[in-house]
């Protein structure tokens, strides 16, 4: 009985989002997501750094990825005035 449950969380927590610290073999490099987001991103991440390092740069990452469900921006009003500090509305950008 004790097995079952402990091998059901283990199951649970693998689906659930993480974050990587130091991700994909970067000091500098963090992603947030479930464990085939953050090997999808340290993939393209890896296809970026090797392109770089074919034309010579040596590049040293500094990001942190983020996925999220859904991405919301604020809004702005359209005038001539001085730009607006504050939002006038948010704007969803991306779904999945």
């Amino acid at each position: 009985m004790k097995t079952t449950a402990l091998a059901a969380f283990v199951l649970i927590c693998i689906g659930q989002p993480q974050w990587a610290s130091a991700a994909c073999g970067h000091e500098g490099v963090s992603v947030s997501g479930k464990a085939e987001e953050v090997a999808d991103a340290c993939r393209a991440l890896d296809e970026v750094l090797s392109y770089f390092r074919k034309i010579g740069v040596q590049p040293a990452p500094e990001v942190s990825i983020s996925f999220q469900d859904q991405v919301h921006i604020d809004m702005y009003p359209h005038t001539y005035e001085p730009a607006s500090k504050e939002p006038v509305g948010k704007n969803e950008v991306s779904r999945c």
